[in-house]
Order: structure tokens, then sequence, then C-alpha cells
């Protein structure tokens, strides 16, 4: 019996494949309208056409309304600045031109984050003495060079030395001049200075240590 009733829905379903079949039906429908008196061909076919248009329009809304936008990797980046940068080095970098193309090449201890707040870029974390003069810079581990290098301790100190050096008439010189650098570690620094000003201390960390390659 079992085997009788899924015979005849198999047979079922076979017709109506034949019966309603995409090919078949169009062209059922186009000779229909082909039939039909000249005067009303041109409605059922204005029709026809409305209801497909209706349909790609239905379509695309559906996929607008639940299809998901995802970023991909790749693709580039078209940034304009005002001026011709000179130094792209962020030791030397003195015009706001300058100041734009090394912000973008390089990378900082802190960043500045979507809400303006600072927040941690190769440092993994920063922690202030009580009498607001010494900083504890732990660094990243996972930070690299564009030649797959990484960054240790030894890199951000010759970063600053290189500013401190008076040969080197960097324009950020003068914010640098108290500060001592101690590594501590491979991975580890103190920074130390006479100056508590946080204002300061905010230039220092955010916008003046750009680590530059060796």
């Amino acid at each position: 019996m079992r085997l009788h009733k899924s015979l005849a829905t198999f047979d079922f379903i076979q017709l109506m494949d034949k019966k309603f079949s995409t090919p078949r039906f169009l062209d059922r429908l186009i000779s229909y309208v082909e039939s039909v008196p000249a005067s009303d061909r041109f409605l059922l076919r204005l029709a026809f056409f409305a209801v497909i248009a209706g349909l790609i329009f239905f379509l695309f809304a559906l996929n607008n309304k639940y299809s998901v936008l995802t970023p991909t990797s790749g693709g580039s980046l078209v940034e304009g600045i005002i001026g011709t940068p000179r130094f792209v080095n962020p030791a030397l970098a003195l015009t706001r031109a300058d100041q734009d193309v090394t912000a973008l090449v390089y990378s900082g201890l802190l960043k500045i984050g979507p809400d303006g707040e600072l927040e941690n870029d190769i440092a993994e974390s920063i922690t202030t003495s009580d009498d607001g003069l010494t900083y504890n810079i732990i660094l990243r581990r996972d930070v690299q060079f564009h030649d797959n290098t990484p960054l240790t301790a030894s890199d951000v100190a010759y970063t600053i030395q290189l500013i401190q050096d008076p040969e080197l008439k960097s324009p950020l010189r003068g914010n640098w001049t108290d500060v001592r650098i101690e590594e501590i570690g491979e991975y580890e620094l103190l920074m130390n200075s006479c100056k508590s000003n946080k204002a300061f201390w905010c230039f220092v960390i955010d916008f003046a240590i750009h680590i530059g390659m060796r």
C-alpha cells in the first residue's frame, strides 16, 4: 500500500512538473498573448512586462532589506593634504603636511580613538608613578616593522635619542630635553622627566613618539 501511494505521489509530481514547467509555461503564455486580438495584445504585453518589472523590483528590495554589508580586506584609500611634505620622518616632521604623512606611515605609543580619547597603540600598558614624573611603558609583542622585524624597547629609545640629538635639529627636541629613557627589558622601558604637566606628557606620548625604522 505504501509503495502504491509513493508511486502515485511521484507520478503526480511529475505530471505537475510537466504541466507547469517554466519553459512550457512561458511558451503557453506567449502563445496566448499572440493569439488574442491586436487591440488586446498591447495591453497584455504591457501587463506582462509590468509584472516582470514589479517582480524584479521586489527581489531587489528584499535583497537590500535582509542583506548585511561586511568589510573585506584590500582596496585603496586616497587622502589629500594641503602642501607638499618635506620630511617623511617623525623626528623631522615640521609642517602640517609632514605630520599628516608621518601619522599615516608610523605608529605611536598611543593614538586618538574614535571618541577622541587616547588609547594604546603599540603600547600594551602605560603606568604613571605617584609623583607623575615617571612612566613605565610595556610594549605589545605582536608589533612588527614592514620587514617583519619585531619592535622592541630599543627602537623606542632610539627614536627618542634621535630627537634629542642636537646635530639633527629636530623641531621636537625642545620637548624632549629633560626626558630620560631607560630600557628595563626587551619590551619594557621607563620614561622620566622633571616635568609633571599632564598636557606635556600627553603630547610626548601621543604626538611625539612615532617609531621610525633604524
